[in-house]
């Protein structure tokens, strides 16, 4: 440092030096990393603490070096940086990459000052450095990204909008279809878009919620879309507050509960009817928990039990069954989870004065629908005592009625046999006298006896057949029968009822009868006489009964077929079947067909 000629102050070299100092000076207590360097050949002069942390060098490691070594610029950035400065004179937010000691990346926005220091062109260099701060907004692109994307698949409408400038930020699709129109309307017309198609009678509730609203809430309200339909929506509303406090966005999210509300409004109605019916109901309806708890008692307990509903709440049902019927209800309700859904059980309750009543019990399972497993069980169970007793007295009826019918058959049966032996015994004597040499007259008596005895005979066939029938122990013996014989003796017994009666028999031709049918002969032969007997004992005095035989047609059952047309009656056709599981069917002919006997 040198003094003028007069001494009166500093040298001109010493006030440069003392200005560098001073800006040296300002600089060092930056929070901005700060470096100046040489503009002729980029050699370091100065750098501050915050600029020796940003690049990790220590500060005598850096300075009279050049920027191009310690990593600030390449020689092609330093070069487009000092034709920019001889145009500009000074840059601004110029993105610079550094590269530090330890050879990271650290990206800062340089702004360049030209001075002069010392006589010499210098750049002052302020870096801010925008690594962390660039990290970040790639994070909350990314994380906005993924918001998007997760609120592009929401079947929900996820709205963000701002409150000043009224402005929707975001609109998800599901906007779209639960709102019916389309994002370009909700972003060009902005929150207004959407509140314009709240009810009118709901737009006052919503606004209310939402300027009154701290902190997100639900709120429920109807919309009216562009196609005239109404609505249900569920919107949860939550401010994103400022640093201030203030609600500065809105963040909405709101779905479609129409169908839900109709669910609950169904809901309602079903438990309201369910009430109205359990309260009603002469049965008892109850809900008990797996291990049988009664949760819930209808009405009806009162006159079947005695016990008041809140009586039973919470008191285990096996408390009123009856001791003997316990036990085997235990082991069926504890097999609940193999059993099926509904089941049916008979038992006794005791009621409150210690009597017991027998109820007959439906029980449904109520299931968890994930898991299976037994939440509840609900009964409903009706006083069988009545039915009970009645069935009771009707089986002690049915079998004192089959005893009385016992008896009977018995009785018939032994009358039967008891009768037979007198009649064998006539029948035997009547056969010895018509060995004897009698008179024409004494004969046809002996002849009337002996006919007589026989028919008798017959009416006890008759009557132990019956008594065969009721027990079930008829028999039919099948076998092959002459038509022929079974007519010619048929029409023998009933010939002296006819000749009483003037009534004329006529049996077939001879030709005509030349065929067996598969039956059994007896009842074959006892169903004959009885159609012929009717014939003639109902015909008309100096009627007329003629017996018809022929072979049954080919479209009809194999065998043979008969009819007795009498004067005068209403006919009814027998035909002789060859199967075996009867002899004779009857059949009701035709006008043209004739035949005769009962209906």
């Amino acid at each position: 440092m040198t003094s003028d000629a007069g001494g009166s102050g500093p040298s001109e070299a010493a006030a440069e030096r003392y200005a560098t100092e001073r800006v040296e000076a300002a600089f060092s207590g930056s929070q901005l990393p700060t470096m100046i360097t040489r503009q002729s050949d980029g050699t370091i002069r100065f750098v501050n603490q915050a600029c020796v942390d940003m690049l990790g060098w220590q500060e005598s490691e850096l300075v009279g070096r050049t920027v191009i070594e310690v990593g600030v610029y390449g020689p092609e950035r330093r070069a487009e940086v000092l034709e920019r400065m001889r145009h500009d004179g000074g840059l601004r937010d110029l993105e610079v990459e550094v590269t530090t000691k330890l050879g990271d990346t650290r990206l800062t926005l340089g702004s360049i000052l030209r001075l002069e220091l010392d006589g010499e062109a210098c750049l002052v260099s302020q870096f801010h450095d925008m690594t962390e701060h660039r990290g970040l907004q790639a994070r909350l692109r990314e994380s906005e990204e993924r918001l998007r994307q997760i609120a592009d698949t929401l079947q929900q409408a996820f709205v963000l909008s701002t409150l000043e400038p009224p402005r929707v930020l975001y609109a998800s699709p599901a906007t779209e279809r639960i709102f019916g129109i389309d994002r370009k309307t909700i972003y060009e017309g902005g929150p207004m878009a959407l509140r314009s198609l709240i009810h009118p009678d709901d737009r006052e509730h919503v606004a209310a919620q939402r300027d009154v609203i701290a902190a997100a809430a639900d709120v429920e309200f109807r919309i009216v879309r562009p196609d005239g339909e109404t609505r249900w929506l569920r919107a949860r509303i939550e401010p994103v507050k400022s640093e201030r406090g203030e609600a500065a966005r809105w963040v909405s999210m709101a779905e479609d509960v129409t169908e839900e509300r109709e669910l609950r409004e169904a809901l309602r109605d079903s438990e309201e009817r369910f009430r109205r019916l359990a309260e009603n109901s002469t049965d008892v309806i109850s809900r008990a928990s797996p291990d049988a708890v009664l949760r819930y008692v209808s009405p009806a307990c009162r006159r079947l039990y005695g016990y008041e509903p809140e009586e039973l709440i919470g008191r285990p049902g096996w408390e009123f069954i009856h001791p003997e019927d316990l036990p085997a209800l235990r082991d069926e309700v504890a097999s609940r989870g193999a059993r099926p859904d509904e089941v049916t059980n008979v038992y006794r309750v005791r009621r409150k004065d210690g009597s017991y009543v027998w109820m007959e019990a439906k029980s449904h399972t109520v299931r968890d629908p994930a898991s299976g497993e037994v939440i509840e069980l609900h009964t409903t169970a009706r006083d069988v005592g009545e039915q009970r007793r009645a069935a009771s007295a009707l089986r002690r009826a049915k079998r004192e009625a089959e005893e009385a019918n016992s008896a009977k058959s018995e009785f018939l049966s032994r009358v039967s046999h008891e009768l037979r032996t007198p009649l064998h015994a006539i029948l035997g004597f009547g056969e010895l006298l018509e060995d004897e040499n009698l008179r024409p007259e004494q004969l046809d008596a002996v002849e009337q006896i002996t006919k007589g005895g026989r028919h008798l005979l017959f009416l006890i066939d008759e009557v132990l057949d019956i008594s065969a029938i009721e027990r079930g122990d008829l028999k039919l013996s099948l076998e092959p029968v002459d038509v022929g014989e079974v007519i010619s003796e048929s029409l023998a017994m009933v010939a002296p009822l006819a000749t009483t009666r003037s009534v004329t028999l006529r049996s077939p031709d001879a030709g005509d009868l030349a065929f067996h049918v598969l039956a059994d002969r007896q009842r074959l032969k006892q169903a004959l006489l009885n159609l012929v007997w009717n014939a003639v004992k109902y015909n008309r005095e100096g009627g007329d009964v003629r017996v018809l035989a022929a072979r049954a047609p080919a479209r009809r059952p194999p065998g043979s077929r008969w009819s007795t047309p009498a004067s005068g009656s209403r006919p009814v056709r027998w035909h002789a079947s060859s199967r075996r599981s009867s002899a004779l069917e009857p059949r009701r002919p035709t006008s043209r067909e004739p035949g005769w006997g009962w209906p």
